[in-house]
């Protein structure tokens, strides 16, 4: 857990793991991609940026964002968005972050309610159907934790910390 980026040795970290053919992927909140060197981005396979309505999409977010996608275009780049609003939710926000994902090429933006609040969250349906009236959701992944969704296929998550349930069976994600 925690910000991967804030580690002073990322970079050698990274480049240690590629130096044993070991393939990178990142899980980041994404504020400080700006700080690593652009020859640590061509070692990187794939970056899920964690996002929430707590997150808002503004012009910090979006000028860091950008300069990462140029220093990285052949990295597998999504952003994992997080209903953190218990009852409602910043729709604004979420089609902010869905339609860069649109315009960078991003391979999915995967919607989870909060783990804090699974009785207060929203209906995916809900999400679903707000995202559809206000912009081209087909990269939107929309996974309520309710109840079970297999998620994306090339989701790599499940890599990095699959998941032991209470039933001792060992699953390959939270979803």
């Amino acid at each position: 857990g925690g910000e991967p980026l804030m580690h002073p040795d990322i970079e050698d970290i990274i480049l240690m793991f590629c130096e044993h053919n070991i393939h990178v992927g990142l899980v980041t909140n994404g504020l400080l991609l700006n700080k690593l060197h652009s020859y640590v981005f061509n070692t990187i396979t794939w970056c899920r940026v964690s996002c929430s309505d707590e997150r808002k999409f503004n012009t910090k977010t979006r000028e860091i964002m950008e300069a990462a996608y140029e220093e990285g275009p052949g990295i597998d780049w999504a952003f994992s968005y997080v209903l953190s609003t218990p009852g409602e939710f910043d729709y604004k926000n979420l089609v902010q972050y869905v339609q860069f994902a649109n315009a960078h090429n991003f391979t999915h933006v995967r919607v989870v309610s909060d783990l804090l609040n699974i009785k207060r969250c929203i209906p995916m349906e809900r999400v679903e159907h707000v995202l559809k009236r206000n912009t081209d959701d087909r990269k939107v992944i929309y996974q309520g934790r309710k109840q079970f969704d297999p998620g994306q296929r090339d989701c790599f998550i499940s890599l990095l910390k699959p998941v032991i349930g209470a039933d001792g069976f060992i699953y390959p994600c939270c979803g």
